[in-house]
């Protein structure tokens, strides 16, 4: 008997891991686990064993919870014992659930005062879609106690109808102010009546001219041809006032320009204006020394006088001129005879050692 029992649980085992491992999935204890933490900055309700879910499913769990003094740097933590206090939250993941920077780890609690971290996607379109590999520390976010929620939403509904009751109270006083008022100026309120009624009785006046005005076939017709010319009057204008901008920018333009004339002119105002004393002094002296020559070219004595006015003297000049162009025709020949020989000279000078040994008839 006790050997058919053992047999049967035996059986009954093994059926059972050959249906576990056909239909489901192996123990936790058999799968490969790597380890995340997580700096928070509270961790209301987080104890060891508190579930990790990701998307509404369990991927591990909370195995520490300790305090941690540090400060982030550029989105990574560091440790310094002259940091903020921060808890930090070691999470042991099952090896095959894979998560990502691009994701946060959120601390959410229940009413009952349960706890769970739920990775979610993060909000940041520049977070890296990288995998979070072991051992890596990631920054976490704290999600408020739905009590704590309420708390607060109750003392905001506190203030809230406080504030009402006040504006309730206000809006009492200003209707008593305003049937207080009408009361008292109820002659002259039935007065701006009377007055407004008028006034309708007028504007019904006029509106009744302007249809009449309105019916002249000859006043439509002006109608007419004045809003049908408005669009050319219209552009006309535009254009106008389109030149009339150009013709300024060109003002603005010639204007910079006679500053920038101007301004050095005004800066070197007596260099310049001393300048122009010496000039005038240097021109006064030029025309005196022309008024000299002019009374020495009219004085017949003098040598200009003479060559100007004794013919006598001209012709002998002339003369001179045309006996120095004849002698210069004269010598030219013989310059070019002498070029010849210079070139000769420097190109064969053996022909005139062979001319002094044995004469010929000459170089040429």
């Amino acid at each position: 008997m006790q050997f058919r029992v053992g047999v049967m649980i035996f059986a009954t085992l093994l059926i059972t891991g050959i249906l576990v491992a056909m239909f489901g999935k192996l123990p936790s204890w058999f799968q490969g686990k790597y380890t995340v933490y997580v700096i928070l900055e509270e961790a209301p309700g987080v104890t060891v064993y508190t579930p990790v879910r990701k998307s509404g499913i369990r991927i591990g769990q909370v195995t520490k919870v300790e305090f941690i003094r540090g400060k982030f740097v550029k989105g990574e933590f560091q440790k310094d014992d002259q940091g903020a206090d921060y808890v930090q939250v070691s999470l042991e993941i099952d090896k095959d659930r894979q998560l990502r920077h691009n994701e946060i780890c959120r601390v959410s609690a229940t009413l009952l005062g349960d706890s769970s971290l739920q990775f979610v996607r993060s909000d940041d379109p520049n977070a890296p879609d990288t995998l979070i590999g072991n051992k890596d520390v990631i920054r976490g976010v704290e999600q408020k106690e739905p009590v704590q929620v309420i708390a607060n939403l109750q003392n905001q509904l506190t203030t809230a109808i406080e504030k009402v009751g006040a504006t309730s109270d206000e809006l009492g006083a200003a209707s008593r102010k305003i049937r207080e008022m009408l009361e008292k100026n109820d002659d002259r309120i039935g007065n701006v009546i009377i007055q407004a009624d008028k006034t309708l009785v007028s504007i019904q006046k006029a509106a009744d001219m302007a249809n009449e005005m309105i019916d002249d076939p000859k006043l439509r017709e002006q109608f007419k041809e004045t809003f049908a010319a408005m669009p050319q009057m219209m552009k006309d204008t535009h254009v106008t006032i389109k030149r009339m901008g150009t013709t300024m920018d060109i003002v603005d333009k010639n204007l910079r320009n006679l500053e920038g004339f101007t301004q050095p002119l005004g800066e070197k105002g007596s260099e310049v204006i001393e300048r122009l004393d010496q000039g005038a002094k240097k021109l006064d002296i030029l025309m005196g020394e022309m008024v000299k020559f002019g009374k020495a070219l009219n004085n017949q004595e003098g040598t200009l006088g003479q060559l100007v006015n004794n013919p006598e003297l001209y012709q002998h000049l002339n003369r001179a001129a045309k006996n120095i162009d004849e002698m210069s025709r004269q010598l030219r020949p013989i310059l070019d005879d002498a070029r010849i020989i210079t070139d000769k000279a420097a190109r064969h000078p053996g022909v005139f050692i062979r001319d002094a040994i044995k004469p010929g008839p000459g170089i040429k």
